[in-house]
C-alpha cells in the first residue's frame, strides 16, 4: 500500500500529538506523585507499625493487608533477621542488605532510588523490624497495558484520518494534472459535505467553465466563417461580373457589399473589443484599458442611438422614455454608444416584427439608469446565467437566421464594468426580457 507524503505528514502531525498528549500525562502523573509524596509516606509508616502488631492475629492481619491493598500502598514488613512478616505487595518488595540494615537503625531511614523507602519498626524502642514502601503512584504500573490499547488505536486512527483527508486531496491534484493535458471530461464529482467536498465541487464547476469557454471558442470560428460566407460569396459575384463585362450589374450590389463591408468592421471589432477589455482585466476584476472619458449626457447618447436604430430597421416600433432630468456621466461615449445599439438590436433579434421596443432613462441616487424592454421569446431560466458569456447564445437556430456570434451582451457588460456600473437580465419565456443598466454619474469635481 503506497503512502503520500501529504498522508505521511499528516500521519507524523498526529504521532507527535499523541507523544505531547503522553508527556503532559505523565509530568501530570509525576507532579501528582510528588504532591502526595509525603503522605503516602507517613501512611505507609503507619500501615507497616499496623501489620508488625497484628502479626500474631492472622484474621487482623489479613484485613490489615487487604485494606492496605485497597488504598494501593505497596508495604513489606519483616524482621531484623530477614523473615517476611506481611506484604501488601505482590510479590513481595525485597529486604535490605545487612549493611542498610545497620545504616537503617542508626539513621532511621533507607531512600532508595525508583521511589523505594525503608523505615525502621520499633516496640519498647527497641529495633525489631523493617518495613519497606514502594512510594511510587501504582497508575502507570498497574495502566500501562490498557493505556498501550488506545495508544495503538490513536496511532491507527490518525492513519486513518490522514488518508481521508490526504486521499480526495490527492486526487484532485491528479485530476488537475489530467484537465491540463487536454482531457477536458476529468471531474472530481465529491459528494462529501466538508470543506473537500466543496473542493472537489469548486474544480467541477471551474472546469465546466473552462469547457464550456473553449466550446464557445470553437464555435466563434463556425459563427465568424458564417457571418463572413455571405458577404464574401456576394463580392465573389461582383467579381465575376466585372470580369465577365456585366459592370451595370456588378454596381447594382455595391450597396450590398458596403453594407456587408459595414457588419464585417462591426463583427471584427466586437470580437477585438471584448478580447482587449478581457486582456486588460486585472485580478480583483477591475480594468486597466484605457477608457477615452468624456463628459456624456446620456439623453443625447440615447436619442442618437434611437435615430440609427429607426433609420435601419423599420420593423419594430421603438418608444424612447427618457426623464427630463439626467446626471451627466463620464464615459467612453463611443463604447457606450455601441452598448446601447448593441440592447436594441438584440432586442429587434429577439421580437417579432410589428412590436414594440422600449428603451428608459431614469436618474438614481447614485447616477443613471437605462432599461432595453421587449416584448420577444425571452430566455429560458437554465440559459440566462450564461448569456453574458462571450460567443454564447440562447437560441443556436434563430440566431442563425439573425446573424451574431453572441458579443453583444457579453460586450455590454465588460463596457459596462469598466465604466464602474453594472448590468443586469431579467427574462420570462414568451413574454420579453428587460436588459438593466446602472452607470455611476459624474463626480462634480471632474
Amino acid at each position: 500500500m503506497r503512502v503520500g507524503r501529504l498522508t505521511l505528514k499528516m500521519y507524523v502531525y498526529s504521532i507527535l500529538a499523541v507523544h505531547a498528549a503522553i508527556f503532559v500525562l505523565v509530568a501530570s502523573i509525576m507532579s501528582f506523585r510528588s504532591a502526595q509524596l509525603p503522605e503516602r509516606t507517613f501512611l505507609s509508616q503507619h500501615l507497616a507499625a499496623d501489620l508488625w502488631h497484628r502479626r500474631d492475629d492472622p484474621d487482623g492481619l489479613q484485613a490489615q493487608v487487604a485494606r492496605g491493598m485497597a488504598f494501593s500502598v505497596p508495604v513489606t514488613v519483616y524482621d531484623t533477621e530477614g523473615r517476611l512478616i506481611a506484604s501488601t505487595a505482590t510479590p513481595p518488595l525485597p529486604m535490605l542488605s545487612q549493611a542498610q540494615v545497620r545504616r537503617l537503625e542508626a539513621v532511621g531511614h533507607v531512600d532508595e532510588s525508583a521511589g523505594f523507602f525503608a523505615h525502621p519498626i520499633r516496640e519498647g524502642g527497641r529495633f525489631v523490624g523493617v518495613g519497606i514502601a514502594n512510594l511510587n503512584p501504582p497508575f502507570l504500573a498497574r495502566h500501562a497495558p490498557r493505556m498501550a490499547i488506545p495508544f495503538i488505536l490513536v496511532l491507527a486512527a490518525s492513519l486513518a484520518f490522514a488518508r481521508h483527508i490526504a486521499r480526495p486531496l490527492q486526487q484532485l491534484a491528479n485530476l488537475a494534472k489530467r484537465f491540463g493535458r487536454g482531457e477536458m471530461t476529468a471531474r472530481a464529482r465529491f459528494s462529501r459535505k466538508d470543506e473537500i467536498g466543496d473542493l472537489g465541487r469548486a474544480f467541477d464547476d471551474m472546469a465546466d467553465r473552462v469547457t464550456g469557454l473553449m466550446a464557445a471558442q470553437q464555435e466563434l470560428l463556425v459563427n465568424v466563417s458564417h457571418e463572413l460566407l455571405t458577404p464574401l460569396s456576394r463580392i465573389q459575384v461582383a467579381v465575376d461580373l466585372l470580369r465577365d463585362g456585366e459592370a451595370k450589374q456588378a454596381k447594382d450590389l455595391v450597396s450590398e457589399i458596403a453594407q456587408d463591408l459595414a457588419e464585417i468592421e462591426r463583427l471584427l471589432d466586437d470580437v477585438m473589443t471584448v478580447a482587449r477589455l478581457d486582456l486588460s482585466r486585472v485580478p480583483d476584476g477591475a480594468t486597466v484599458m484605457p477608457l477615452r472619458r468624456e463628459s456624456t449626457s446620456i439623453d443625447e447618447l440615447i436619442q442618437a442611438a434611437v435615430s440609427r436604430f429607426r433609420a435601419q430597421c423599420q420593423t419594430h416600433q421603438i418608444v424612447a422614455e427618457v426623464s427630463p432630468v439626467l446626471p451627466a456621466a463620464s464615459a467612453d461615449r463611443v463604447l457606450m454608444r455601441r452598448v446601447v445599439e448593441n440592447l436594441l438590436d438584440n432586442a429587434r433579434k429577439y421580437s417579432d416584427a410589428g412590436t414594440t421596443i422600449r428603451i428608459r432613462a431614469s436618474g438614481t441616487k447614485n447616477g443613471v439608469r437605462v432599461a432595453v424592454v421587449d416584448d420577444g421569446t425571452g430566455i429560458d431560466a437554465a440559459d440566462l446565467k450564461k448569456v453574458f458569456t462571450p460567443f454564447f447564445r440562447s437560441d443556436k437556430s434563430r440566431s442563425r437566421s439573425t446573424g451574431g456570434v453572441g458579443l453583444g451582451l457579453a460586450l455590454a457588460r465588460r463596457v459596462v464594468e469598466a465604466h464602474g456600473g453594472t448590468i443586469e437580465i431579467a427574462s420570462t419565456p414568451g413574454a420579453g426580457t428587460t436588459v438593466t443598466l446602472d452607470l455611476p454619474a459624474q463626480a462634480a469635481n471632474a
